[in-house]
């Protein structure tokens, strides 16, 4: 599927470029491009190019895939633009519009593209720190706020490596933690070799600890995979249970990936969790809540969406999920989603208007109104 889907990409971005260009000794060398490009798709597992070729192609043709979808999209935006400028000119009797004929619209869509590509390379790689402030009146007494930072949906990959996961840690610490949590979708690949990435996870320490859940992708990568790293990374995986955490309960499941593999069912363990009076913060990869939660948690943490990671992507994805990033009421009325952009990315190292986070949560005193 997907390449066919690059396949067609690259057809519409060769036919966009002869209709504009004309015929020419540009043909070959952009042909020979678009082949390359097809290359990592049709023989990524196969020992027929050097590694350190195929590691080359396997980071550029992510991006050439970014570009050609942004070009696609420019270059149907500029035809909808020519369409209501024909019609409009064809009204009035002016014919301004012919600036906008196809061989201008093409070089305008190849500029649009490729400064979009670049706004979305450097946004992709430089998550950043947002602060959320929920209110509660169920912190115990002796604590007027407590910091939660969430990571999730961070991807670890050949494209995200050391020194990307280091800027999301130094995020987190500066954020001064009293609990950690990664809501899924951490590894991305064989984790095997990368000690490093796991000392990062294990440098952040807050007080009262670090918590993860499985995502769908620790299920694509192999439970064992996953689980080893994140225990190697410090991180207190919660499959189907609660524990009590700087005066809260941290509760977790796994992503709907693993289907039957929980031992707990979801809804009897939030309610135990909920009738001790505690404030449940439940962690769950996919924001799309667990019928018959709602009102047994006060806070689900969720991720899963990347926020739509680039535009138009976002109407899709929130049709999908239901939820896209921010701060929701769940279904039932009763408890509060909070669904992350995330803090790396999926696929193409490109985010265009869904930045990537590190999330702080705040949970502040809710103070009794006043009578």
């Amino acid at each position: 599927m997907r390449l066919i889907i690059e396949l067609t990409l690259s057809l519409h971005f060769f036919i966009r470029c002869r209709v504009a260009f004309g015929g020419g000794w540009w043909q070959l060398p952009v042909l020979l491009w678009l082949v390359i490009m097809i290359v990592p798709q049709t023989l990524q597992g196969l020992d027929v190019l050097p590694e350190p070729v195929m590691g080359i192609l396997l980071k550029i043709w992510p991006v050439w895939a970014g570009y050609l979808i942004l070009f696609l999209v420019a270059a149907l935006g500029l035809d909808l633009l020519r369409l209501l400028a024909g019609l409009a000119g064809a009204a009035s009797g002016h014919s301004w519009w012919s600036s906008l004929a196809a061989k201008r619209a093409v070089p305008a869509a190849l500029a649009l593209s490729a400064v979009i590509a670049v706004y979305s390379y450097y946004t992709a790689y430089n998550p950043s720190l947002k602060h959320v402030v929920f209110q509660t009146g169920k912190l115990p007494e002796d604590v007027d706020s407590l910091r939660i930072v969430q990571l999730t949906d961070v991807h670890l990959s050949s494209l995200i490596v050391h020194d990307d996961l280091k800027k999301m840690t130094d995020l987190a610490i500066s954020a001064k933690p009293d609990i950690l949590v990664v809501t899924g979708d951490l590894v991305d690949t064989d984790m095997r070799g990368r000690d490093s990435e796991a000392a990062l996870l294990a440098a952040v320490k807050p007080r009262y600890g670090s918590y993860a859940v499985m995502g769908n992708h620790e299920y694509y990568r192999g439970v064992e995979n996953s689980l080893g790293f994140m225990e190697k990374a410090g991180l207190n995986v919660l499959r189907g249970e609660g524990l009590e955490a700087g005066g809260i309960i941290v509760a977790g499941v796994d992503d709907e990936a693993f289907r039957n593999s929980l031992s707990v069912e979801p809804v009897r363990m939030l309610r135990d969790w909920y009738s001790s009076g505690l404030f449940v913060l439940f962690l769950k990869h996919r924001p799309s809540p667990i019928p018959g939660t709602s009102g047994f948690y006060d806070l689900q943490l969720s991720g899963h969406t990347h926020g739509g990671q680039m535009w138009p992507g976002h109407i899709l994805i929130k049709k999908v999920n239901g939820y896209l990033s921010g701060l929701y009421r769940d279904p039932g009325g009763k408890s509060f989603i909070y669904t992350s952009n995330g803090s790396g990315f999926w696929g193409m190292p490109l985010r265009f208007l869904a930045p990537p986070e590190v999330t702080l949560i705040e949970l502040v005193r809710k103070e009794p109104e006043k009578i």
